[in-house]
């Protein structure tokens, strides 16, 4: 190979290599180029190189930067007292109150009271165990039952369905829509600086559906409004009674049945007859004895059940049961509710039955205990009577043998008792008895017979 050739040689594979070096610095620039979001071969000037950090910086902000969530982490962390149980209301005969949480001043429900927290009551614990918790809310500290503890998911549950998560509206009106859509039919108007509760959040929370009324309802856009938690703490025990008794305080005195006034005959009238026949019992938190003590709600279960009407345990529960009636159809025997809660007006909260002529018997507070006052402004009315007496009649008349059948078995016990005296009177004294004293114990057994006959009709009445 001459020297030519080997020159040649030698050019072509520098020429090779050379190419092969610019392709590999060409790769390696699209492959950081890649890397850095960029399409062009990275440039080596000072301010190029400032231009293409600040862009790396600005796309990993927003790579880490979520959507604030409607609620924020001191909402997350709230502990509220849950009282109501959808299953336990359905159990006429579980001894649950009116959404109320008694909160004593030592580790026994025999402890004096330090007051009562409603469902919803925001609490701050202090310690817990299995049984009692130790909570302090507003001015009351002491234990309450574990159970109507609840905190997270159930916390917020609780604070929906008691309306106490609202929306508080931006500085201009916003329309209503029908859906969780700007092209929605518009329903109505959330007007500024307006406080609605919420009823639900869409997933993705950019809409917030609200209650206007207690007939409108609609969504709304989340950016127009401010979420926020409307707090309840518990009332020591002077305040709960003031906040019951203010629908009648201004007609404090009570009365006296007046049964003139009363129809002259039927379902209603027995009831309210029987209802009356407790009147000055005492009013007790989750009662439901018409003798021991009932609150509001449990005086009108038992007096009903008395009568053959199975109802749910709670006034707000009792609302839903039989049908709804004007306040202008009112009939003895319905039921009237209220809204007692001073600081959630939409509560129902307690509940009496109408008795006519503008009045009502009800357990109203641990101060007046079961009287008949005025009715006062009752926020709805149910009817619960139906005016059909079979189921009642059937149960009077069970009642009535089961009464003939006890004063029987009485009279034949004491008139063998008293036979056997009787007997044993005559076998001890029959050898030194005379006939004239033999007289005078027969008279006497048939004196103690006629005192038999007068007990039976004492019963009788």
């Amino acid at each position: 190979m001459n020297k030519k050739m080997r020159l040649r040689i030698m050019v072509s594979t520098g020429i090779v290599c050379v190419l092969s070096m610019i392709m590999i610095v060409f790769t390696n620039t699209q492959q950081q180029a890649k890397v850095h979001g960029m399409i062009t071969i990275q440039p080596t000037t000072e301010k190029a190189q400032e231009t293409i950090a600040a862009k790396k910086v600005e796309k990993r902000v927003k790579k880490k930067k979520k959507k604030a969530s409607l609620f924020s982490k001191k909402y997350k962390k709230i502990t509220v007292i849950k009282v109501s149980d959808e299953a336990a209301t359905q159990n006429t005969d579980d001894n649950v109150s009116d959404e109320i949480a008694e909160i004593y001043k030592q580790k026994s429900l025999s402890s004096q009271e330090a007051g009562v927290a409603l469902d919803g009551c925001v609490v701050k614990v202090l310690s817990k165990d299995k049984n009692w918790t130790k909570v302090k809310s507003g001015k009351v500290e002491g234990y309450v039952d574990s159970k109507y503890v609840v905190k997270g998911a159930k916390a917020k549950k609780v604070l929906f369905d008691t309306d106490h998560i609202v929306a508080k509206m931006n500085k201009s009106n916003t329309m209503i829509k029908g859906n969780k859509s700007q092209k929605s039919p518009n329903i109505g108007i959330a007007y500024a600086k307006t406080t609605y509760p919420i009823i639900e959040i869409s997933k993705n929370e950019k809409w917030v559906k609200i209650k206007r009324t207690d007939t409108l309802s609609g969504w709304i856009p989340a950016s127009s409004m401010t979420l926020k938690i409307e707090k309840e703490y518990a009332y020591t025990s002077d305040e709960y009674d003031e906040m019951v008794e203010s629908e009648w305080k201004a007609v404090a005195g009570t009365y006296k049945l007046e049964k003139s006034k009363l129809p002259k005959s039927g379902e209603a009238r027995e009831l309210i007859e029987y209802a009356s026949k407790f009147l000055g019992n005492r009013y007790v938190w989750g009662g439901t004895s018409l003798t021991k003590g009932a609150d509001c709600s449990g005086f009108v279960q038992s007096v009903f059940r008395h009568f053959g009407y199975r109802l749910n345990r709670t006034a707000a529960e009792q609302s839903r049961n039989g049908k709804s009636v004007s306040n202008n159809q009112l009939k003895p025997g319905d039921l009237l509710f209220y809204h007692t809660d001073r600081r959630q007006k939409n509560r129902i909260s307690h509940v009496a039955i109408y008795i006519g002529n503008g009045k009502i018997i009800h357990a109203a507070n641990r101060r007046a205990g079961i009287i008949i006052s005025n009715m006062g402004n009752p926020c709805a009315a149910r009817r619960i009577l139906t005016g059909k007496k079979e189921n009642k009649k059937e149960k009077i008349k069970i009642d009535k043998s089961l009464g003939k059948n006890k004063k029987q078995k009485n009279k034949e016990n004491y008139k063998k008792q008293n036979e056997e005296e009787t007997t044993k009177v005559i076998e001890t004294t029959q050898s030194t008895e005379t006939v004239e004293q033999q007289e005078t114990t027969r008279v006497e057994s048939e004196t103690t017979d006629e005192e038999v006959r007068e007990w039976l009709d004492e019963l009788k009445e």
